[in-house]
């Protein structure tokens, strides 16, 4: 899943078109990282914490996880409040340069317009963030542990007879 909101990030969010003269002309598709800087090292923050879950075990899983599901919940509100009111404050320099001389002239009517994938990010992003939360509150092992074992007299067996019996 967080493969997957790493692809979402990257498509285009936003369609910036400008109306000159009556004709809507499109100035440029913008995608999420390129709007919202600071989620690509979130995302990747997630991501590095997905792969180290697999390398640890007990408490330190649990944190990980626990830290990737917040990084992931606090990113998702976030982004939820910027996508809604179609902030898109960082792409300034980008429009400016995009609109240059019609800006001049007077030419106005900048519309936003939002595509579907910041809204398929979000998902993602709290269906990760449900995951890794759960993985985080879980008290069950990904390996489950070996029963003890018994003879077939059904006594205990020491790991003497154990090992005697493998050696057989």
């Amino acid at each position: 899943m967080q493969l997957l909101a790493l692809l979402l990030l990257t498509q285009n969010w936003y369609s910036v078109a400008m109306n000159i003269n009556g004709n809507s002309t499109e100035l440029g598709s913008f995608d999420g990282a390129t709007t919202y800087p600071a989620s690509m090292p979130a995302i990747l923050l997630g991501l590095a914490a997905a792969v180290i879950s697999f390398l640890v075990v007990g408490w330190s899983r649990r944190i990980v996880f626990l830290t990737g599901s917040l990084v992931n919940l606090l990113l998702a509100f976030w982004l939820s409040l910027q996508i809604s009111t179609k902030n898109i404050a960082a792409l300034d320099v980008q429009l400016d340069r995009l609109t240059g001389i019609a800006k001049t002239h007077g030419v106005s009517g900048l519309s936003v317009s939002v595509t579907l994938y910041p809204w398929l990010w979000l998902a993602a992003a709290i269906i990760t963030s449900a995951i890794a939360l759960r993985l985080a509150v879980s008290k069950t092992a990904f390996v489950k542990q070996g029963s003890n074992k018994r003879s077939s007299k059904g006594e205990q067996l020491t790991a003497i007879d154990i090992w005697e019996q493998q050696r057989d």
